[in-house]
Formats: C-alpha cells, structure tokens, sequence
C-alpha cells in the first residue's frame, strides 16, 4: 500500500502541473472534450446492444418492415461511431502534443538549472544525450497515461451500464414470473396466453376474461395474467388514460434507449399504439384509446 501510494504521488507531481500552468486552459478543454467522446461511445454501444435485439427478433418473426428500418438505425449508430472515434483520436493527439510539448520544455529548463549538466559529469554520472531521453520519457508517459487513462474510464462506465440493464431485465422478468405465480427464481419459464394492463384507470366493468379488479386511488398499477401454453404471449399492453398520458409514456421509453415504433391502432381498436421490444422477447405496446369506452378493457389477441 505504501509503495502505491508513492507511486500515486509521483504520478499527481509529474503530471497535474501541466493542468495548472499557462496552457491549462487547453489542457482541460481536451481533456473534457476526449472524455465526453469516450462516454458517447459508450452510449452508442448500449445503444447497438438495443439494436441487435430489435434486428433479430425482426429477423426471426420475419418482419419486413422493421427489418428494412433497422438497417437505416444502424447505418445512423454507426456513421456516429465513425465520427466520433475519429475525432476523438484527433484530440487526443492534440492533447499528447501540447502536453508533452509544456513538459519537456518544463523539464529542459531543469536540467541545465544551477549547472547540473557539468556536476553530472564531475560526479562521473554523465548520461549520453539527455535532453533526447527526457523527450522519450515525457513521451512514453504523456501517451501511457491518456491511452490507459482513457481506455480504464470507458471500460468501468460500460461495465457499469450492461450491469444495470441486466439488473433491470432480471427484475422485471422476476416480477412478471411472481404475477404468473411463480417464485421469480427461474426468470421467464412460460408466458401467459392473455395479458391486461391498466394504470390508474376506473374501475373496470368485470367480464370473463378480465375480472373487475383495477382500481383508480392514484398508487395501482394491476397486471393481470391468465396462464396458457408456452411462448405464445403477442405482447404486453399498457393503456393510457388520456392522449397527455400516452405522449408521456412513449418519451419515458425512447429516454431509456429503446426503439418505439408506431404500429396501426385499428388493429387493436384504439387511436394510437407505439410498440417496443422488451429485453426478454415479448413486444411492449402503449395504447391511447381515444374516443373507445374505457369501460371495455383492451386484450391481446394470442397469435
């Protein structure tokens, strides 16, 4: 521990002067700028992450349509990619050149201070081409240090990411298992045949396949789920209350990185449905009904 620390504080002695001095206002800017890229990338990593999810199941329920339009997502998520890889090894080089440019005039100026160049050579500890070495030096660490720097930084934030969506897969996929009356212990074992969802809508008028259960006190979210053969569930239905709702449903889910496309209401019987691939294969769709009753809950149709 001892010895990581001195090493530490050599490292902060060495290299946060240039971040102080008369270029730092350079200094920090690049360094900003090369870090924001280096998160972006992360970003559109997740982001293609989501995409081969969307790809694929269009691929495998042989979806024309969002198969062509995916294509058109990734040519845009990679022309992005290109970009800002390049402008960011762009920066960075720019950065490497003024840094190591203050250093070794920093340290030049050193060498030759109070005539240690000739006590070097009294002292018989003379050194073939100093000012070269201390070049190569400043090089070696300039470069080290923003490559590892960087390269460590982008690393922990994606770790960190794909961390978090599979935690939030896993928990969702438990809950939805313990309203099948499961334990939540297997994840998705079987899907239900016919699924209903409200929120915070009025109490609903009761039929056969949807029992009068959903309540509006502001706090239930009631998912309720009727058990059938194995993988066969079309999607997952939300309905919203109002247009305002529906809107602000659809934002919250585009915010989180997943691809919501419009679909055509008249095939549910509502005025607009968007839809969306959750992460463990079933289709997510958001309903606004318009001027159908909400007195007669929305179901889907198995398929």
């Amino acid at each position: 521990m001892a010895k990581f620390r001195a090493t530490a504080n050599e490292f902060t002695r060495i290299a946060f002067p240039y971040f102080r001095g008369s270029d730092r206002w350079w200094g920090r800017g690049l360094l900003l700028v090369v870090i924001a890229l280096q998160l972006f990338q992360v970003w559109l990593n997740v982001r293609f992450n989501a995409w081969y999810n969307t790809f694929y199941t269009a691929l495998q329920d042989k979806n024309w349509e969002v198969f062509i339009y995916q294509f058109g997502v990734f040519t845009v998520l990679a022309i992005f990619f290109i970009v800002t890889a390049v402008y960011q090894l762009y920066l960075q080089q720019w950065l490497q050149i003024r840094w190591r440019g203050w250093l070794t005039e920093a340290y030049l100026g050193l060498w030759p201070a109070e005539g240690t160049h000739y006590r070097m050579r009294l002292k018989g500890d003379s050194a073939d081409n100093p000012d070269q070495r201390i070049a190569d030096d400043i090089r070696l660490f300039v470069n080290g240090t923003l490559d590892i720097g960087i390269a460590l930084l982008g690393s922990v934030v994606t770790l960190i990411s794909f961390i978090v969506i599979f935690f939030n897969s896993a928990l969702i996929a438990a809950a939805l298992e313990r309203l099948r009356g499961g334990d939540g212990s297997t994840g998705i074992g079987r899907r239900a045949r016919h699924t209903y969802m409200t929120t915070g809508t009025h109490t609903a008028t009761a039929t056969a396949s949807a029992p009068r259960t959903w309540r509006n006190d502001g706090r239930a979210h009631r998912l309720l789920v009727q058990a059938g053969p194995a993988d066969d569930a079309v999607a997952l239905g939300v309905e919203a209350v109002d247009a305002e709702a529906f809107e602000a449903t659809v934002a919250r889910l585009r915010a989180t990185g997943l691809d919501v496309l419009e679909g055509d209401g008249t095939e549910r019987r509502v005025e607009r449905l968007v839809r969306t691939a959750a992460p463990w294969g079933v289709d997510v769709e958001v309903v606004s009904p318009g001027s159908r009753s909400q007195n007669q809950p929305w179901s889907i149709t198995p398929g």
